[in-house]
């Protein structure tokens, strides 16, 4: 079960707040390496790295600059992972607690420490014929340092490709 500090437990899976979230899963590391690094440090700040997302008909393939990647796998209807600490989520919704009737467009979020410094490689795969918005923020432990945006006219099986220089800042 996946239990957000932010929120009761229940409200992760309340149809109500529109949350895609519909059941239990389970989350597997693909490949060696360590177990799961927490996304929040005891309220201290958001661990460094790089927030990823992508709004329209597509998903997103990562690779950082040791060739570990994120995937979206189709016959599973999710994203795969072979970096330690990523999370990916697909289709998530950001909901409107002012209005619950009303919630953002659901995106893919791919959430990636930072331990690593170098070129990352962004892949669009487009899935049906529309737009894509890609956001990309870089984050130290305190607050995001810089960002980038991009937007890509897809069709399905398209592929547009990016790249992302990335370098740890002190936080202090």
């Amino acid at each position: 079960m996946v239990k957000d500090p932010g929120f009761a437990t229940t409200r992760l899976i309340e149809a109500r707040y529109k949350n895609s979230f519909k059941r239990a899963k389970t989350v597997r590391l693909l490949g060696g390496g360590g177990g799961q690094q927490p996304i929040v440090k005891g309220g201290a700040g958001v661990q460094p790295g790089l927030v990823i997302t992508l709004d329209g008909p597509g998903s997103v393939i990562v690779a950082d600059p040791l060739d570990r990647f994120i995937m979206y796998d189709a016959g599973l209807d999710d994203y795969q992972t072979t970096i330690p600490g990523a999370v990916a989520l697909r289709r998530y919704v950001v909901e409107d607690i002012d209005n619950e009737l009303d919630s953002e467009p659901p995106v893919d979020m791919l959430i990636i420490p930072g331990d690593v410094n170098g070129t990352y490689r962004l892949t669009i795969l487009g899935e049906a014929s529309g737009n894509c918005h890609l956001s990309v923020a870089a984050r130290n432990a305190i607050q995001p340092t810089w960002s980038a945006e991009a937007a890509a006219g897809v069709t399905n099986g398209s592929l547009h490709m990016y790249t992302v220089n990335y370098q740890l800042e002190s936080s202090t």
